[in-house]
């Protein structure tokens, strides 16, 4: 890594996903306007940048997203059903967000690596969109390190 511009690696992110997820709305950050069904990027809560994920010659440098995915759909049984398919993986639907994500996992060679962990189901607001939060690690090789 010759530097860490978050900026830059969340709008290779966002820009990767609009190519590859159909369907969505896809925002390098939240509240741009863009309407549902929409893929916002969002800083971790916890923990957003972890600057020494590990230590030595291969040393690694972490960013940790949330991926909110909020759908369109009128009822709960629509929500689920498009949620079923953005989060399912390896079965050839073009809007899977797992997908798109391993397609381009280094954003063209901008970071090393990105995993998505963990999935759960969320509504957003009281009366808003029933979508889910999709956490994701960006793992980054330190300045000097070695593969």
């Amino acid at each position: 890594m010759a530097g860490l511009s978050l900026r830059a690696i969340r709008e290779a992110f966002a820009d990767s996903l609009r190519e590859r997820v159909e369907g969505f709305n896809v925002s390098a950050y939240p509240g741009d306007g863009r309407s549902t069904p929409r893929i916002s990027i969002f800083a971790s809560g916890s923990d957003y940048v972890d600057y020494w994920l590990s230590f030595g010659s291969a040393g690694l440098a972490g960013i940790h997203y949330e991926l909110w995915v909020e759908t369109s759909a009128a009822d709960d049984a629509s929500a689920q059903m498009v949620l079923d398919a953005v989060l399912s993986a390896g079965d050839g639907n073009e809007n899977s967000l797992i997908d798109a994500i391993r397609e381009n996992n280094t954003l063209d060679g901008l970071v090393d690596d990105i995993v998505p962990t963990t999935s759960r189901i969320a509504q957003f607001g009281a009366d808003g969109p029933i979508g889910a939060v999709v956490t994701v690690d960006v793992l980054i090789r330190k300045q000097g390190a070695e593969a």
